[in-house]
């Protein structure tokens, strides 16, 4: 005899329809070994809901939060370490990468040279950017640049209001953990 679904039913807190409920109290009273199976574990439920709750060993909130919290204080180093590593690890691999491309396209001295014109070649495009954006500034009408200034600053205000609010509900109010 297949006891599996009617052993899953006795079990179960959900409630059952019509058609589940009639099938199992028909196996019930033809099956002796699942009737002893409910008749334990109505036991067993109702025990459990008449033992008193045990209270905690005084003291045990306070040295568990005081456990907590060294916990998430050692995670916390934990992942900066592993952070860290993880950094120093591609700045070597990348330092390896560089080192390895030098030697291959030539001399230190032209990987220099090729360093130094990199960073020549970025400092006259940026010098260019700076041109053309004074430019476009002079072709503004003369409000403009006090009207994006006033903008800026507005902007600027908002964003320490914002801060400003944020960091008084988080200290006065508390952070909301789900």
């Amino acid at each position: 005899m297949n006891h599996m679904p009617f052993e899953k039913q006795l079990f179960d807190d959900q409630p059952m329809n019509e058609q589940q409920d009639s099938m199992l109290k028909a196996h019930l009273s033809e099956c002796g070994q699942c009737r002893k199976l409910q008749s334990q574990w109505q036991f067993v439920e109702q025990q459990l809901s008449s033992a008193p709750m045990a209270s905690p060993v005084p003291g045990f909130r306070n040295r568990w939060q005081a456990g907590l919290s060294r916990r998430r204080s050692i995670q916390q180093r934990r992942q900066v370490f592993r952070f860290l590593i993880t950094l120093l690890t591609a700045d070597a691999v990348s330092l390896i990468i560089l080192g390895i491309t030098s030697i291959i396209s030539g001399s230190a001295a032209q990987w220099v040279l090729s360093t130094a014109k990199t960073v020549s070649t970025a400092f006259l495009i940026w010098g260019k950017l700076l041109e053309v954006a004074s430019a476009i500034i002079e072709l503004l009408p003369p409000a403009a640049p006090a009207f994006l200034a006033i903008l800026f600053a507005g902007g600027l205000f908002l964003a320490t209001a914002l801060w400003v609010v944020s960091l008084w509900r988080i200290s006065f109010q508390g952070v909301k953990v789900k």
